[in-house]
């Protein structure tokens, strides 16, 4: 099933890798949320959450897939 059954019309989706820590700092718990990568595809995100998970599921990580939208007038 789909994250996000219908576009944004104005914005293209994209689909964020996000790292969890679980054991998170409390005093600074913005240290413990971080983006590891960007996908194009939904499913290319899904199939690197399990990998990563597989990975470093037990080094108290979890991963997990945010939908996000580019800005094409952005500057860079």
């Amino acid at each position: 099933m789909s994250i996000v059954d219908q576009p944004h019309s104005k914005y293209r989706h994209v689909y964020v890798v996000v790292r969890v820590e679980l054991d998170f700092d409390r005093e600074y718990p913005d240290n413990s949320v971080s983006v590891t990568k960007v996908f194009d595809r939904e499913e290319d995100a899904a199939s690197e959450i399990v990998r990563m998970n597989k990975l470093n599921g037990k080094m108290g990580y979890r991963y997990l897939v945010c939908v996000g939208r580019v800005d094409g007038h952005a500057s860079r």
